[in-house]
Formats: C-alpha cells, sequence, structure tokens
C-alpha cells in the first residue's frame, strides 16, 4: 500500500487475477471467507510496517428459504441473479454456496443492506442474516485418481482424467474451454505444475498432485484430485 498506516484491499478477485495481485505487490493476502474459497479478496500491506492485523472486509451471509419442503431448491444461477438485481456488482460478491441453506460471502458495507432487501429469490421468500463462518461442509469433496501419460502436457493428462481421446482434448484447449487456476489455457502443450487446478467445461475439475511413479513399459503416472 502506498500509505504504510493502512491496509488497501481489492474487490474479489477470480483466481487469474490474484496471480497478478501475487505478482505485482511483495506484501499480500488472499482471502475469501475460507480457506477453500476460490474468489478472493487481495489485501495489500506489510503488517510489521503498519502495526496492526485487521479482518478483510467481508461478510458470510445464510440464505434460507421459508416455504420448507414445499421451497423451490435455489441454483448459484438465481442467488447471483438475485443479487446483481439488487443493484450489487459481480465483484462485490465472492463465493456462492447453494443449497438447502445458501451461503453467499459478500463485502461487508454491502451485507445490512442485502440482509434487509433481499426477501424473495425466484419463487421463495427468503431468510438472510449473518454468519460467522462458512460450514466446514461446505469444502468441495476430492477423489484419488492415478493416471499414465508420456509427460505432464496438459492434453495428456486432461484426456487421461477425463477418458477423452488426446485430440478430444486438444479441441477443447484450442476451443478456450480449459482453464488453469482460473486463466484460460489454449495450448495443449502447457505442462502442468503441482497444486495446478484445471477446469473443463462439460467435463469438471481437477487439482494437479504431480508424479507419482514409472511403469514398466516407461509410462509415468501422475496423481490427481478429482472435484467430486
Amino acid at each position: 500500500s502506498a500509505n504504510k498506516n493502512i491496509y488497501v484491499y481489492t474487490d474479489f478477485l477470480e483466481e487469474a487475477d490474484q496471480k497478478i495481485a501475487i505478482r505485482i505487490q511483495k506484501f499480500v493476502t488472499l482471502f475469501g471467507g475460507a480457506d477453500f474459497a476460490v474468489r478472493k479478496i487481495a489485501r495489500f500491506g506489510n503488517a510489521d510496517e503498519i502495526g496492526y492485523e485487521e479482518d478483510f472486509p467481508l461478510r458470510i451471509l445464510a440464505i434460507k428459504p421459508l416455504g420448507g419442503k414445499f421451497a423451490t431448491p435455489l441454483t448459484h444461477r438465481d442467488i447471483l441473479g438475485a443479487l446483481m438485481n439488487l443493484g450489487l456488482a459481480r465483484e462485490k460478491i465472492g463465493d456462492i454456496f447453494a443449497g438447502e441453506t445458501s451461503y453467499v460471502v459478500i463485502y461487508e458495507t454491502l451485507s445490512a443492506f442485502v440482509c434487509d432487501n433481499l426477501n424473495k429469490i425466484g419463487r421463495n421468500f427468503v431468510n438472510v442474516a449473518e454468519v460467522s463462518c462458512l460450514p466446514d461442509e461446505l469444502r468441495p469433496e476430492t477423489a484419488e485418481k492415478s493416471v499414465s501419460a508420456d509427460s505432464n502436457r496438459l492434453d495428456a493428462i486432461v484426456c487421461r482424467v477425463f477418458n477423452l481421446s488426446r485430440e478430444t482434448a486438444q479441441t477443447l484447449i484450442a476451443d478456450q474451454l480449459v482453464k488453469i487456476n482460473g486463466e484460460i489455457i489454449a495450448k495443449s502443450m502447457r505442462p502442468l505444475q503441482q497444486g495446478d487446478v484445471v477446469s473443463v467445461r462439460g467435463h469438471g475439475k481437477f487439482r494437479f498432485v504431480g508424479e507419482s511413479g514409472q511403469s514398466r513399459k516407461g509410462k509415468t503416472y501422475f496423481m490427481v484430485e478429482v472435484f467430486c
């Protein structure tokens, strides 16, 4: 931060923008309401120079339909649409978790406004209230999977993880339907690195763990964690 006496905060950032923030600033911390959050706020500032710590300017809202068993299930799209219909900008909204009770992470300055004004989503009347944290059961479940490939190239791993032909994987990449850490990647030869999160539209998402061994025929085994 230019002023060494205060922290400076961004809006909620996608993964690709988070990487840019890390590159351009030495003292940056990212948080989005939980360690498993995807959309995060970047905080710029050195705690040693500023002299104190402070909480990130976000709040967590729980959204519960009032219709009981007659309520229509809420979707991510329903909730986001209702919030934006109130005039909220997308960058002021963090992760959205749809369920029997839904949760949304939001900028703290908008929390009271949303609690007072978000009364209906779709056909459902809803109750909205602040809660202290996101429930741990919202943490994404993953399943470990071992795949054999001739290299850690993006197309080689994608086709093995999702049981596709190499040509199909290359077409998906060329059509810009594949992201690594939230950033569209159009080069099939891009090598994967430990911790990379790969999402393939229409097929799913996985985290690349790394090399796990060799086969007798010279193939390399790679471990991935597939999001369920």
